[in-house]
């Protein structure tokens, strides 16, 4: 099926380049695009997550709401960027994230490797810092996410070593 294609391409995608901190090729781009712009209804949620590497915001036409038999194109409009530091990285006991230009409130999340919530915390606008404290978990890769509205999923990868 389609949606079992997509959601494996993006995820390989995910974990090969992006926790890695690794460029995405042309390729992989291409690859990511073409997925962002298919149906989620036809595709899967694979669409949403390519939509969200890509920082691309899509407001997909409902079917029920067409009156012509062609199909609409979906409007696209990029999301501003933002951007968040961790340092340091690696790190041991704790850390300290660095934001910029946030001006809505937004999410902060750190996940594992298997993609399991271990932080979540809802922060307002302007936020500069935040300690995250690291003792209670193993050493090893996680994702470091935040989500609004306005910016999106961004994310970095944060290793803890000991």
């Amino acid at each position: 099926m389609k949606w079992e294609w997509n959601l494996k391409t993006v995820n390989t995608l995910l974990i090969s380049k992006v926790l890695v901190d690794s460029a995405l090729s042309s390729t992989d781009s291409s690859s990511l695009e073409s997925i962002a712009m298919q149906d989620p209804i036809v595709a899967g949620k694979a669409v949403y997550i390519a939509r969200a590497i890509l920082f691309k915001e899509v407001h997909d036409e409902l079917p029920g709401l067409r009156t012509m038999s062609q199909l609409l194109e979906p409007v696209v409009s990029e999301i501003k960027t933002s951007s968040f530091q961790i340092l340091p990285n690696p790190a041991f006991d704790q850390c300290e994230i660095l934001f910029e230009a946030m001006e809505q409130d937004f999410i902060l999340e750190l996940r594992n490797g298997v993609g399991q919530v271990l932080y979540h915390k809802k922060l307002p606008s302007y936020t500069i810092k935040l300690q995250l404290p690291l003792k209670s978990y193993k050493p090893g890769f996680y994702l470091v996410t935040t989500i609004s509205e306005a910016y999106g999923f961004q994310f970095k990868k944060l290793v803890i070593a000991r």
